[in-house]
């Protein structure tokens, strides 16, 4: 047993063994367990985490996902990150296993926040709800980089039939650091080679390319043939599918040279037959960092695939040429490719809707704002004008005190006309001058004043008809999100091909309503 106890102290301590990347065995002590239950608690951990065992609990996960991403941020940046884990994600997934976690589950966790009002009667901000969304989808993809040990077993997930598990085919099954070092650490190492600054000098490239915002580690397909109601498992049309994608693969490698497969799998445990191959995408002879590099867009182009439109990328193309592939191989079997139609449609209508609802509505925001804006300007210049009063008030103070405005005593010996000519009568100029600006900025004050509650007022009753709209938008939006929701809840109960009939009965009796409604109005005309 693997869990000791120390005599000195009392405490006890786990020897653990536990397999690297380069499939060495190493060995792992951790110490200062109170009791031997702790330690044999820690222990299971330990070796769920370094396998990548997805029937570890979400809390445990959190912890690999803390130790993998906290080094690459920034203090503030992981504080709020642990925040929205530990009061958001962990009171309602963290007991659970990962395996176990359904996408029923995500749904009624995002109804609950959704549903959430604080004191004030006031829900999670949009801009919330998406940062605390975006985490769980942060720990998700982390998950997602445990696909490989999905699609080679090492964890039964709940759609697996564990007795059928015995049938499938393991073609290939590396571990991905290990490629990694096998496809780049000579371009690594001559790239190395010419640098002369140490900050450009690459010491992991599988972690500079885990990190990156442009390229993925590893991709995915995933081909099926039918589905369970015509290739389903354990069926003579399920052995079928499996001869087929056998034969499909093993050509695979061949025509993609550029796209290094490291695990490969046929299921033919889950309730219809198909295969997962996860690869990296490779191109040599590059002109820019290291000569052989990452790049799915560089290596499918070296393969014949160029982007096009956005419908036509390089890996939609790639897609549509390893479906043809996958087809031939079939019509070998005398089995017949039929390329079924997608439900987009019917899904775009709302889509579109709840697009150009959000148009308006961030063009109602803007109106609304620049309203807003004119307001607070009407309103200060209002203000302003509102301040003549006391403009009177200081020409009011000047006069009483200013000696411009002040009759001086008559000099000694000085007749009354020159007295008169001398100080009065510039005096009195004076004060005509003034009284004439005080009165005409008066009048203008009066007519300003008047002018800008008039504006203020409409100003005020276009703010809150466009309040209104703004409410009645938002309102609409929520009800269309509401719809979106109910339809593809509709689908995933019923299934496209009962909602489709539905949508199809209805649109014809609309049709048909529509027409009796023209025919009766042509027949009251007449």
């Amino acid at each position: 047993m693997p869990v000791f106890k120390n005599n000195d102290n009392g405490t006890w301590y786990v020897m653990a063994w536990y397999t690297n990347w380069k499939g060495e065995r190493k060995q792992k002590c951790k110490r200062g367990f109170s009791t031997k239950r702790e330690a044999q608690e820690w222990e299971r951990i330990f070796k769920m985490q370094s396998a990548g065992d997805m029937d570890m609990t979400f809390e445990a996960f959190t912890e690999l996902y803390e130790k993998d991403i906290r080094p690459r941020l920034k203090e503030n940046t992981w504080l709020t990150k642990e925040h929205i884990i530990k009061t958001k994600l962990l009171p309602y997934f963290g007991k659970r296993n990962i395996s176990e976690i359904t996408a029923k589950d995500v749904i009624a966790w995002q109804n609950e926040l959704l549903a959430y009002r604080d004191e004030k009667k006031q829900p999670y901000s949009q801009t919330y709800l998406k940062t605390v969304h975006n985490q769980l989808s942060a720990i998700c993809a982390m998950i997602g980089k445990g696909s490989a040990s999905h699609n080679s077993r090492k964890f039964i997930a709940e759609n697996v039939d564990g007795s059928r598990t015995r049938y499938n085919i393991s073609y290939i099954d590396e571990p991905l650091k290990k490629v990694y070092h096998e496809l780049f650490d000579e371009a690594l190492e001559r790239y190395n080679a010419k640098q002369k600054r140490k900050d450009r000098i690459i010491p992991d490239y599988y972690e500079k390319i885990r990190g990156s915002h442009q390229e993925k580690l590893f991709h995915e397909i995933i081909l099926q043939i039918g589905d369970m109601d015509n290739m389903a498992s354990g069926t003579e049309n399920g052995e079928l599918a499996r001869e087929v994608l056998d034969e499909y693969f093993k050509g695979f490698q061949a025509r993609n040279p550029n796209l290094r497969v490291y695990s490969a799998h046929i299921h033919m445990d889950e309730a219809t037959p198909h295969i997962h191959i996860d690869f990296v995408p490779f191109t040599t002879g590059s002109k820019r960092g290291l000569d052989t590099r990452v790049s799915l867009k560089q290596a499918l182009a070296a393969q014949g695939f160029t982007g096009g439109t956005r419908g036509a990328t390089e890996w939609a193309q790639w897609a549509e040429s390893e479906k043809h592939a996958l087809a031939a191989v079939m019509e070998r079997y005398g089995i017949e490719w039929e390329q079924k139609g997608t439900h987009e449609q019917h899904l775009s209508v709302l889509d579109f809707k709840k697009q150009e609802r959000a148009k308006e509505l961030a063009a109602l925001e803007a109106e609304l704002a620049a309203k807003q804006g004119e307001l607070s300007e009407v309103q200060h210049r209002l203000e302003s004008a509102d301040t003549a009063g006391e403009e009177i008030d200081r020409i009011e103070y000047k006069l009483s005190r200013d000696e411009d405005y002040a009759v001086p005593e008559p000099p000694k010996l000085m007749s009354a006309k020159n007295y008169r000519e001398r100080f009065v009568v510039p005096l009195v100029q004076r004060l005509k001058d003034l009284v004439r600006a005080v009165l005409v900025s008066l009048v203008k004050a009066w007519d300003k004043i008047a002018l800008l509650r008039g504006e203020n007022e409409e100003l005020e009753k276009e703010n809150r008809r466009l309040e209104e709209r703004l409410a009645s938008l938002e309102e609409k939006n929520d009800q269309l999100h509401k719809q979106t929701r109910d339809y593809a809840l509709l689908r995933r109960v019923f299934g496209d091909e009962y909602v489709d009939n539905l949508l199809a009965e209805a649109r014809e009796k609309q049709h048909n309503y529509e027409q009796n409604r023209k025919e009766n109005h042509y027949e009251h005309q007449h």
